[in-house]
């Protein structure tokens, strides 16, 4: 009677224990572009179809960027990180689509990633980065590109100008440098199963709030321009939303 007793209650906290493990799911990304809400394509390149904030018309014609640690924050206060990066290249269809290794605990949880690299991964070696010019020179900081993000517009006097907003460390002086990556979030996510989210750029937000972005002022080259890369910095953290959880 004993030994059944005994069996009883080693099944009991076995089923017990094992109800207390969270299932963990997958997680997929899809990366989608969109102008104010109207959505954007390769094909929509080149063509010099948007207005900006300012006044400007202008075209896209290049759009790479790079995000690394996506995190799951939970209500407890445990963190999920998912450790690496996703490179992003519109014109060669690189990373519109990220899967991740790393699986997330059931539960609910707010969604953030670092766009760019913080400053330690920064001083990391990539070669597949080093292999498509994502490099950021020494002079200016070292390191890697946060984006590229290039097009053409019609400048004040009617012309078409090219220009670059190209993103990493800002140089403040001579051997002085600060780091430019910023935390992005996204909001509240439900992991209940496999989940596939959308991560939302409008591209539009590069040139808006809080600055209203001149580009007869700032178009190019923007990468030693300190000014300009706090004011990308800044802008850029309204660029991303959360799309579709499915």
């Amino acid at each position: 009677m004993k030994k059944l007793i005994a069996f009883f209650l080693l099944s009991f906290f076995l089923f017990s224990c094992g109800d207390d493990e969270k299932k963990e799911f997958n997680t997929i990304y899809d990366f989608t572009f969109n102008w104010d809400g109207t959505d954007i394509t390769y094909d929509d390149f080149s063509a010099i179809k948007y207005t900006n904030k300012f006044g400007t018309k202008l075209s896209i014609t290049k759009m790479r960027f790079l995000i690394s640690n996506i995190t799951f924050h939970g209500s407890d206060g445990d963190s999920i990180k998912i450790q690496g990066y996703n490179f992003v290249d519109v014109a060669s269809n690189t990373g519109l689509v990220y899967t991740p290794e790393t699986k997330i605990p059931e539960g609910k949880y707010d969604v953030t990633f670092t766009f760019g690299f913080d400053t330690i991964d920064n001083k990391k070696k990539y070669p597949d980065l080093n292999s498509v010019n994502w490099n950021w020179p020494e002079a200016l900081g070292g390191g890697y590109h946060f984006m590229q993000y290039e097009g053409k517009f019609i400048d004040d006097y009617d012309k078409e100008q090219p220009y670059a907003l190209h993103i990493g460390t800002a140089r403040k002086s001579e051997g002085v440098f600060e780091p430019n990556h910023f935390k992005v979030s996204l909001g509240s996510v439900n992991v209940d199963d496999d989940k596939r989210i959308e991560i939302k750029m409008n591209i539009a937000e590069w040139f808006k709030n809080p600055y209203t972005w001149n580009l007869n002022e700032y178009s190019t080259p923007l990468m030693p321009n300190y000014d300009a890369q706090i004011l990308m910095h800044n802008n850029g953290k309204t660029v991303f939303s959360l799309g579709s959880v499915e």
